[in-house]
């Protein structure tokens, strides 16, 4: 897979052509135009990776915390399933 930051820079580099063979008012707008998708599509890629990041902190902190619920609620569990056992005298309904 390429870098952000070549495929930025090669994207840069086809807008640059684009506005520089661009000699007609349609083809200065046309150029404009995908300046501004090729300016999106790297917004769109740091969007990703901020967020590739950010999960990718928050997974040990999130890993702990799902075993201790899950523990926790398993322990509950158990301890509602002794006292139902009690409360029916042993006896399974």
């Amino acid at each position: 897979m390429q870098a952000r930051g070549d495929s930025t820079e090669n994207g840069w580099g086809d807008v640059e052509k684009n506005f520089d063979v661009a000699a007609t008012d349609q083809a200065r707008a046309e150029a404009f135009c995908f300046g501004l998708s090729v300016f999106l599509e790297c917004i769109n890629a740091m969007r990703a990776e901020n967020a590739e990041n950010r999960l990718r902190v928050l997974a040990l902190v999130m890993l702990q915390h799902g075993v201790e619920y899950e523990r926790d609620e398993f322990d509950e569990k158990l301890e509602r399933g002794k006292e139902m056992a009690q409360d029916s005298g042993g006896r399974r309904a």
